[in-house]
């Protein structure tokens, strides 16, 4: 899914837990006041979903716990051993075995993808493995595709429909190389491509690699939905009513997700970066490479944050750290690495939690004699910041809205409706009230998350709509 990358406290949760958890900051090396750490999950829900923590430090574990259940209905307590899916946190390991076939000559990343995959579309100019990691390559996310076509992640869709939808897109969103935008579907063709070139499928290719070498013998790529994995946690979501709703994925697709492990099994991951077994120095220095863009300037995921080896590296406090989130249906998760201080945080949670502040959080337990930079400056309680106010949209305009709409190139079909004095958006089974209905440039139907905008022709008639980058005619 869509990465979010390490971001300052600004939260009330996070300020309180930085103001508790830093009060008692440790050395380097020893082990945190593990009350001050329970304190940081106070806020989870009772007797409910909960999270795996491991604090790791010189590439040891000191703090493995389990806080809620792995399964609610079985009052199963989360514990070191529970299996978690780490979602987006498994890009880091796709692109370490692309980086391993390159090591071992088996492929160049500079190579055109087309040289393995030969069904991707012809752009009229090459796609490189290197820009597929760096999220520089242009190819629309899948997950958008999929959505706008009404489908969700519970929807049953297998890898070879995933890999249908990618070679389907007639188009690119930008030239390989010009922009970085965060997409699935690159990590998803990286992991093709590592199945091709290994002969291998990506879950045989990365134990055998990387989870075998390191004895991580409760990690695995999930590429089958049926596989029963034992101490495997239930994913949740909230129920609108009360209580929480089992929360089962069906998207079948791997290389951007689907590894499942432990946050006893990221300890040995998490210690080898020092050691060497896997991160060996050429493999290191790969997966920590800045890539470029096509104008010399380094890919930047965000001002001063780079998207390298699956990994967004930036600066927090004035230390380097390096980590990705990950957040899948009922799951969330967080490994984040401060390499000259050798401690890392992993959480991994079965259900939708404030991970980054409680992480930031645990991180200044261990690290706030080691900060050199002053602590940001939290955001004033109950001033969110201003959203852009549009004007709204005349009447005669919104009457022409209600119809069909069609794109060719994904087969996806929007219709708008009037219901209820306003507007609704349907995708297949799926519908949403579009409001507060507002104009933006004249042109844009504001509806919170989802922005359309409405195309007219010169006698001001609606003719269609376009929507993350897809224009679709009115029918």
């Amino acid at each position: 899914m869509k990465t979010v990358t390490r971001h300052l406290i600004s939260t009330a949760l996070g300020a309180v837990l930085a103001a508790a958890l830093t009060a008692s900051a440790q050395a380097a090396g020893a082990a945190p006041d593990m009350g001050r750490v329970d304190a940081a999950f106070a806020a989870l829900p009772k007797d409910g979903p909960g999270c795996a923590l491991g604090i790791y430090s010189h590439g040891e574990p000191v703090a493995l716990k389990g806080y809620g259940y792995a399964s609610v209905e079985h009052r199963v307590p989360i514990s070191p051993d529970t299996v978690f899916d780490i979602g987006s946190v498994s890009k880091q390991f796709t692109a370490m075995s692309a980086i391993i076939l390159a090591e071992q000559g088996k492929l160049s990343l500079d190579d055109d993808i087309r040289k393995t995959l030969p069904e991707m579309p012809d752009y009229g100019t090459p796609i490189t493995i290197r820009q597929l990691i760096n999220h520089t390559s242009g190819i629309r996310n899948y997950f958008d595709v999929l959505f706008i076509r009404g489908l969700s992640q519970r929807d049953p869709v297998s890898r070879d429909e995933i890999y249908s939808v990618i070679t389907g897109l007639k188009a690119l969103e930008f030239p390989p190389g010009t922009q970085e935008k965060y997409s699935n579907s690159g990590y998803f063709l990286l992991g093709r491509i590592v199945e091709r070139v290994s002969g291998q499928s990506l879950g045989r290719f990365e134990q055998e690699n990387i989870f075998g070498p390191l004895g991580m013998t409760r990690t695995h790529v999930h590429e089958d939905l049926g596989e029963v994995v034992p101490d495997r946690a239930s994913g949740y979501l909230r129920d609108p009513r009360g209580g929480f709703r089992m929360a089962v994925s069906q998207f079948e697709g791997t290389g951007d997700g689907a590894v499942y492990t432990t946050v006893r099994d990221l300890a040995l991951w998490d210690a080898d970066f020092y050691r060497g077994k896997v991160w060996r120095p050429a493999v290191k220095a790969e997966m920590l490479r800045v890539g470029k863009f096509e104008n010399g300037q380094p890919v930047t995921a965000e001002p001063g944050v780079y998207y390298v080896g699956g990994l967004n590296l930036g600066k927090r406090r004035g230390l380097t750290y390096m980590g990705h989130p990950g957040k899948e249906l009922g799951f969330m998760a967080d490994l984040t690495r401060y390499p000259d201080q050798q401690i890392s945080i992993a959480l991994l949670c079965n259900h939708m939690f404030r991970i980054t502040a409680v992480a930031d959080a645990l991180a200044d337990l261990m690290l706030a004699d080691k900060y050199v930079e002053p602590e940001p400056k939290p955001e004033e309680p109950g001033k969110p910041a201003a959203a852009a106010k549009g004007e709204p949209i005349p009447a005669a305009i919104l009457s022409q809205a209600p119809g069909v709409y069609y794109n060719d190139e994904i087969d996806g079909r929007y219709v708008i409706a009037a219901e209820g004095g306003g507007l609704v958006l349907r995708m297949g089974p799926h519908r949403q009230r579009l409001g507060p209905l507002e104009s933006f440039g004249d042109e844009v139907l504001g509806a919170g998350r989802t922005r359309l905008q409405l195309r007219r022709d010169g006698a001001g008639r609606i003719v269609g709509l376009t929507f993350e980058g897809f224009e679709f005619r009115k029918l």
